[in-house]
């Protein structure tokens, strides 16, 4: 079987896990200058994995102040959703999958250290994706969707053990 996992938003990205191989794709979800959702390159992805089952990540509202951000954020979710409405999905409320894979991590730290934590758990071998290759700032979007790809396999997934996937 295998899962995709979307975090949705300007900088989100999508990840596939089989539950019988040990291969995992990222794919960083394009934006172009505009701030315009590249959906084509998304439904491409979608198409030649060929994904069993879609977890989206449901948006949060973030506040007062930040009308910008929930604009494009709900944007770029409904094009998303678009892609995905005639596939298997399931949207999933980030507490639901932070708390499956924050388990036994201390809830006085913050929700991207603990899924830094988690990531870094799930995967020691592998290097912590960064924003650029030239920084050394941890990319808490592309560990979401593997996170949330993981809750997928572990919730949804015909064989719920855990692997060591390799990322391609």
């Amino acid at each position: 079987m295998l899962i995709c996992g979307i975090d949705p938003g300007l900088t989100g990205y999508a990840v596939t896990l089989s539950t019988t191989t040990t291969k995992a794709y990222i794919l960083p979800l394009s934006v172009n200058k505009d701030k315009a959702f590249d959906s084509k390159l998304l439904r491409r992805f979608l198409f030649d994995h060929k994904p069993d089952l879609v977890v989206l990540e449901k948006p949060i509202g973030r506040g007062i102040g930040r009308a910008t951000a929930i604009y494009n954020q709900g944007v770029i979710y409904g094009q998303i959703w678009e892609s995905i409405k005639l596939m298997p999905h399931r949207r999933v409320d980030p507490k639901a999958w932070q708390k499956l894979l924050h388990e036994g991590i201390s809830p006085k730290i913050d929700a991207k250290a603990r899924s830094l934590i988690s990531y870094q758990q799930l995967w020691p071998h592998e290097p912590i994706p960064k924003k650029t290759l030239k920084t050394k700032e941890v990319d808490h979007n592309a560990i979401d969707a593997m996170l949330m790809a993981t809750y997928g396999v572990l919730k949804f997934g015909d064989d719920k053990s855990i692997k060591r996937w390799v990322f391609t």
